[in-house]
């Protein structure tokens, strides 16, 4: 769950083992800049606010992530961002919550993302993001984030389930995810 060229290109993300795996870049959040002003506007309502705008403004795009994952959850996964706990804590809650795990096991799981701030600063700064102006907050993992938005996606949308249908993530797809990465007396 790369960004475009200024994070793929970045040398300090080396490829995961050395080209030896299938790599899948697809870029969640297409327009930078705009995404760079949704993180700014206090309009937006932090980051609950911002993970919701992404998974609106980049709905066909966060519908292609879940069905790349859908298509391939058989065999070992990885996916990821800069810091893990945006479009990685995202698309995590998305899918947790499309196997049936309960709000709280989702904020309960995002909360237990460590973000190195110093390090994220550093990489962010290295692709040519501008980190002045953006509260302290939005650099971490707060609780409060992930259940701030998951309570707007069930006033919206009535259910994560209720999101991936409007969104156009298909029933097949939702079966595989439950097949594949649950024990068989889940799924």
């Amino acid at each position: 769950l790369r960004y475009q060229p200024r994070e793929r290109e970045d040398p300090a993300i080396p490829l995961p083992l050395g080209g030896v795996v299938e790599v899948v870049n697809l870029p969640l959040v297409v327009d930078i800049e705009k995404a760079n002003a949704l993180l700014r506007d206090p309009a937006v309502g932090g980051m609950a606010g911002y993970y919701v705008e992404m998974i609106r403004v980049e709905q066909d795009q966060v519908v292609a992530v879940l069905r790349t994952i859908a298509d391939r959850c058989a065999r070992p996964l990885w996916f990821h961002c800069t810091s893990g706990k945006d479009r990685t804590g995202t698309v995590t809650a998305l899918l947790l919550g499309l196997l049936g795990a309960t709000p709280e096991a989702i904020v309960a799981d995002y909360a237990c993302t460590v973000v190195d701030e110093a390090a994220v600063v550093a990489q962010v700064r290295r692709q040519g993001w501008c980190t002045s102006g953006l509260p302290q907050s939005h650099m971490r993992a707060d609780a409060e984030h992930m259940d701030g938005f998951l309570t707007r996606i069930c006033a919206e949308f009535g259910s994560i389930p209720g999101w991936a249908s409007q969104a156009g993530l298909d029933d097949e797809h939702i079966a595989r995810l439950r097949q594949e990465l649950l024990a068989p007396n889940q799924a």
